[in-house]
């Protein structure tokens, strides 16, 4: 919090408020250390003043978070509430139910999975690679994403399982631009459980940066649900 004195008098004890939280959607804000310094004894005319706070935020991608506050000086001086900067919390969404099916058929064929990745990181996505795991039989991949125009859907070429922009203006920019990776499988395991798919993603930062976010797919019994089931009417052919 930076305090400007327009007063035209120099100011004394010159002290912040505690600070309220602007939080949005599941972001938080741990313990606040601060602030530094508690207070200010003096604070000329035409000068300023700088407290400083700090404290761990929590959240999902894209929640955003802010303080406000205020400070008072000697003689019952109180200056207006402000609100600081609006930031955001940086990171790829892979929300569970955009994987594609979520729940899958223990011993069934030709079922394909879909992530949805979005980008609310700082930098362009350049690759994304997705760990199978056992049981699994791999058929085929495939992946379109928003490049950097903004507009246009690229295809991204699959090595095995691993996805990478061809060139700079395909990769993935950040503020809510994203891609559909999909993998094909011929076969699912025959064991039912939970299925854990890592889903690593790399961005282009001048040092590059690589963030691992596990995904579960859950294998039922089969039969289960709509999946490879049929009704339970007698069916027959009457012969003339």
């Amino acid at each position: 919090m930076v305090v400007s004195n327009t007063t035209g008098a120099a100011l004394s004890n010159v002290a912040p408020s505690a600070l309220v939280s602007v939080l949005t959607g599941s972001a938080a804000f741990g313990a606040f250390t601060g602030p530094v310094p508690a207070s200010i004894a003096t604070v000329n005319t035409g000068a300023t003043g700088t407290f400083t706070w700090t404290a761990p935020v929590a959240g999902n991608p894209n929640d955003s978070y802010a303080v406000q506050g205020y400070a008072t000086a000697t003689g019952g001086i109180v200056s207006s509430t402000v609100t600081s900067t609006v930031q955001d919390v940086d990171g790829y969404n892979i929300i569970p139910n955009t994987v594609n099916p979520a729940t899958t058929n223990a011993g069934s064929s030709n079922a394909e999975i879909i992530w949805s990745i979005t980008n609310w990181a700082c930098y362009n996505i350049n690759q994304v690679s997705i760990t199978v795991p056992g049981g699994w039989t791999l058929n085929d991949a495939y992946a379109i994403v928003t490049n950097t125009t903004g507009t246009q859907q690229v295809e991204w070429p699959p090595v095995g399982t691993t996805f990478t922009a061809s060139i700079a203006t395909d990769r993935i920019p950040p503020s809510g631009k994203g891609g559909s990776f999909s993998l094909f499988f011929s076969q699912t395991p025959s064991t039912t459980g939970n299925y854990t798919f890592n889903v690593t993603i790399t961005d282009d930062a001048p040092t590059p940066v690589t963030k691992i976010i596990p995904t579960t797919v859950v294998v039922s019994p089969f039969n289960t649900g709509s999946l490879n089931s049929t009704n339970t009417g007698l069916w027959f052919e009457n012969i003339r």
